[in-house]
């Protein structure tokens, strides 16, 4: 349920750059159309954000590929994974979040705009060959543990907190823009 109390991970934007390379220098990153973090990486999981910050995270879902996740009575289930790759290629093995655990079909996060409509990058919708008719919504999702004693992975979730998105209301993903409002199917 979107309004119970459970850490979502906070969206983890990458800096893609060739693994070998030297790290570049301020003026290059802000030049460059790719860099995404500039500085000192500061970036942590929701469950490490003091309180109040933290609770701000229980309105935050995430995108799912409906493909990855199975139904299994009133739990839903992705299979484990570890993020190296986003959707636009391999990750380097120095980014800072290169290795953490990661279900499959894990997608991007998105925003609650209305009590059943969310906001999300539109480019979120249709990479890895998708439409937004192959998404699910997964309020709930939380990676509340350490990343270096993790031996099993995966994700389950409560009927509750999986909703189908049933209207693309609007979209933009050109000019600069990259916007898309979505209708879920309940609130």
């Amino acid at each position: 349920m979107k309004s119970q109390a459970l850490a979502l991970p906070l969206t983890i934007s990458l800096l893609l750059c060739s693994c070998d390379a030297a790290p570049p220098d301020q003026a290059d990153l802000a030049a460059s159309p790719q860099a995404l973090v500039s500085g000192s990486d500061d970036r942590i999981e929701a469950w490490q954000a003091p309180e109040p910050l933290s609770r701000y995270a229980y309105s935050v879902p995430a995108l799912w590929v409906k493909s990855s996740l199975s139904k299994q009575g009133t739990q839903w289930t992705a299979q484990a994974g570890r993020l190296t790759e986003s959707i636009e290629g391999p990750i380097c093995s120095n980014e800072k979040f290169f290795g953490n655990p990661r279900a499959a079909g894990l997608g991007c996060t998105a925003f609650l705009v209305a009590p059943d409509m969310i906001g999300t990058a539109s480019h979120c919708l249709t990479h890895w060959l998708r439409t937004w008719r192959d998404w699910k919504v997964v309020f709930g999702y939380q990676t509340n543990y350490s990343y270096s004693s993790v031996s099993h992975l995966g994700a389950t979730f409560r009927d509750a907190d999986v909703y189908d998105i049933v209207e693309l209301v609007g979209e933009r993903y050109y000019a600069g823009a990259d916007w898309a409002l979505l209708r879920l199917d309940r609130e």
